[in-house]
């Protein structure tokens, strides 16, 4: 199966979602599935894994560090903080590439991280797509007005809305009470059983909106 990954975080970051989309791709490749990954960082990066990076700070894509949601910042630079001009910026780069990667890997599914603007840009892709929900991105959704409507399409539109646990699986639920029948819990321990799981999923998600 042909999946793109894809993180507003670093690969390297120590704990959450950037480690945790590094880890999947590179298990979900051992396990013998075609996977592309898409993040932001600073540096180019890579774990094994056929990864597109999209560079900030001293770049020609983005000028300005990485956006860190707010509650866990780890870096000078937040979503908050963001411009309005590097706001549209930041979408715009992140729109360009994702065009780029469909064109060139023609995923049968998106799995993004956060209920956030990787989401609505899959939405718009039109490629069947699933979120893992960390929980920082309902904070930042519910602190800034620029990112609410575009997160609302990422929930709104999802075959699957992952939680790691009940507490972050209510938060959700109270952001978005017409998500309740599709979003599960998907403990993000990543072995071979999450991978198996995670590939179902995906297969039920091609099958509802294509029939194959």
């Amino acid at each position: 199966m042909r999946i793109l990954l894809t993180s507003h975080l670093p690969l390297s970051q120590p704990l959450g979602a950037g480690r945790y989309v590094a880890e999947l791709a590179a298990a979900m490749q051992a396990a013998g599935h075609d996977v592309s990954l898409v993040a932001v960082r600073n540096q180019p990066e890579s774990n094994g894994v056929n990864t597109r990076c999209i560079t900030c700070l001293d770049s020609a894509e983005l000028p300005f560090d990485v956006p860190w949601f707010g509650i866990e910042p780890e870096g000078p630079t937040t979503f908050e903080s963001l411009s309005t001009d590097e706001f549209h910026q930041y979408g715009d780069v992140l729109r360009r590439v994702l065009d780029e990667e469909v064109e060139a890997f023609d995923p049968q599914a998106i799995h993004a991280q956060h209920i956030w603007l990787w989401g609505q840009l899959a939405l718009e892709s039109g490629v069947p797509y699933v979120l893992t929900a960390w929980g920082p991105e309902l904070v930042t959704r519910a602190r800034d007005d620029r990112y609410r409507a575009l997160a609302d399409q990422a929930a709104e539109n999802a075959s699957r809305i992952f939680v790691p646990d009940e507490h972050i699986r209510k938060e959700v639920l109270d952001a978005f009470e017409d998500a309740t029948q599709r979003t599960l819990l998907m403990p993000t321990l990543v072995d071979s059983t999450l991978v198996s799981a995670l590939v179902e999923h995906y297969m039920v998600v091609l099958e509802d909106r294509f029939g194959v």
